[in-house]
């Protein structure tokens, strides 16, 4: 009877669509694949609602995610897609090689068909996150906040003039030490530290291309190893305030619960979709149903799902 009793109250449906759970978040962190050398997986971001300078309104920002180097762009508006193809073969492309992978959000410039074709012809794939999951691409986030107070501390006194300090803004962040590789961008990327001037550089005779190669080799390996555990400790952290994800199957019809069933007093709560429950689930390899057992991100910002009375809370670990 207690048994029956608690599997009818798990599966109702008022229940389901006005609770919410007093659970940890299900599903252990999913970080991204490290890379294994400078510029070949990066990261795409967009900062935008500048003040005018010198005809530009937005900053194009371009992130490596092994290095952690940053190239800003300033743009005059966003770029459409052929736009940003072009971009990317000015200052990526010609510079560093075509990446393998490119993590971008969700905007109209990267989901275009103009974009995919354009990296299929290139051989990178692309990583698209979540609107309402900017984990995903946490790096350039953190990099547009880095950038942000950048700006406001170069700029503060002339808004106007943000662009003209944006290579200075660059070349201080590759020249910062990183906490997650223990060595700076310049470092992680070259194989060795330039000086803030001229002067400061003291006399040195020139390497051998061997020699040159052998160090920087042993600079990638080192920022690797940084990387691993950098992730590895990101993840045991994150962890520690998740529980393991459900087992679940593909094709398992579930039920969205929105994050914040609450409504104002005042206000009826919007009506629910003619199909309330979905077809069911449907494997993705990269932003979807990842294998049984091992959690899942809800697009939208939903705070979890129930299927079959089970409540199935979002995953959605990535690293930054």
């Amino acid at each position: 009877m207690a048994k029956d009793a608690r599997e009818f109250v798990s599966a109702c449906l008022t229940c389901a669509q006005n609770k919410l759970s007093n659970q940890p978040p299900s599903g252990r962190l999913l970080p991204l694949p490290t890379p294994g050398r400078p510029w070949s997986h990066i990261a795409l971001d967009l900062v935008t609602g500048l003040p005018p300078s010198a005809g530009n309104t937005a900053i194009l920002t371009i992130i490596d995610r092994f290095s952690k180097a940053a190239h800003f762009i300033a743009l005059p508006k966003l770029p459409t897609a052929l736009e940003m193809a072009r971009l990317l073969t000015s200052h990526v492309f010609r510079l560093h090689g075509i990446p393998e992978d490119i993590v971008s959000d969700r905007g109209p410039q990267f989901t275009s068909r103009v974009w995919k074709e354009f990296c299929t012809a290139l051989g990178a794939k692309v990583s698209l996150s979540s609107g309402f999951h900017p984990q995903s691409n946490g790096q350039s986030e953190r990099a547009n906040q880095e950038l942000e107070a950048a700006v406001r501390c170069v700029a503060s006194h002339n808004q106007s003039t943000w662009s003209e300090q944006l290579p200075w803004i660059e070349y201080a962040h590759n020249s910062h030490t990183s906490t997650a590789t223990g060595k700076s961008p310049f470092e992680a990327s070259l194989g060795y530290q330039p000086p803030l001037l001229p002067a400061v550089e003291g006399e040195h005779s020139v390497p051998s291309l061997q020699a040159h190669l052998r160090r920087c080799h042993r600079a990638w390996r080192a920022t690797r190893a940084a990387l691993l555990r950098t992730k590895e400790r990101n993840k045991a952290l994150a962890d520690r305030h998740r529980t393991p994800a459900p087992e679940y199957s593909v094709g398992q019809q579930v039920k969205p619960v929105l994050s914040s069933p609450l409504f104002p007093p005042t206000r009826a709560p919007p009506p629910l979709p003619a199909r309330g429950w979905s077809a069911g689930l449907q494997h993705h390899p990269h932003h979807g149903l990842p294998a049984p057992g091992q959690g899942f991100s809800v697009p939208g910002g939903l705070g979890g799902l129930r299927a079959r009375g089970t409540f199935l809370g979002a995953s959605g670990g990535y690293s930054r």
